[in-house]
């Protein structure tokens, strides 16, 4: 069972996730286990983001959203921020884009949520380490 409230306001995630409605139950998701979510649909808002908060713990990523490549470029530059890669079950070769990108972890978009959650405290956990 997760616990909620697990992390903390230094905790920052960025979200970059083609569905805008997917994207907002992923941030109240997130939210709720006490991660602060820095939505960024784009590589200019993740600039931005990422000069306005500075550290960044991991992000989570939607490997079908336009421009994805800048993003994990941006992210990579910054860093070596951790990426969970999400993917939904029509792209195509989604792991080997996941790790041309070298993203830190893969899962599915349609998941289980636990399975988000489990994956996000993994990565924040080993950069704490």
């Amino acid at each position: 069972m997760l616990e909620v409230e697990e992390a903390g306001p230094e905790f920052r995630v960025i979200l970059s996730i083609a569905d805008p409605e997917c994207g907002r139950l992923l941030a109240i998701l997130f939210d709720g286990f006490g991660y602060r979510v820095l939505e960024c649909p784009n590589a200019a808002s993740l600039e931005q983001r990422l000069l306005e908060f500075g550290d960044i713990r991991a992000a989570v990523v939607d490997l079908g959203l336009p421009g994805v490549e800048d993003i994990c470029s941006k992210l990579r530059e910054h860093a070596a921020t951790p990426i969970l890669a999400l993917y939904d079950d029509d792209l195509p070769d989604a792991e080997a884009l996941s790790q041309r990108l070298h993203c830190d972890a893969l899962e599915r978009l349609r998941a289980e949520p636990e399975s988000w959650i489990t994956a996000l405290r993994r990565l924040v956990l080993r950069d704490v380490h």
